[in-house]
């Protein structure tokens, strides 16, 4: 991918990209149901990323539900 095309927005969004990957890795590996209450302190950028289309009042946890949710069908695959 080439940053320096589209004046800097390529290098921002990858930069956003990273940061949220970031911290849903450090969520992943940490996670418990006190971290997951916190996460607006905690991982801002991956709230603000879950959020931003979640209904007003919405808990994180419920927002990331609604946008990440799977079928059963696909649950019960094996990743490959």
């Amino acid at each position: 991918m080439v940053f320096f095309n589209n004046g800097g927005k390529d290098k921002q969004h990858a930069a956003r990209v990273t940061e949220i990957y970031d911290e849903v890795s450090a969520l992943k590996n940490h996670y418990s149901d006190q971290l997951a209450a916190q996460v607006k302190d905690h991982y801002p950028a991956l709230r603000q990323y879950v959020m931003e289309r979640a209904e007003e009042g919405s808990s994180f946890i419920m927002a990331w539900d609604q946008r990440y949710s799977q079928s059963t069908v696909t649950l019960n695959l094996p990743y490959s």
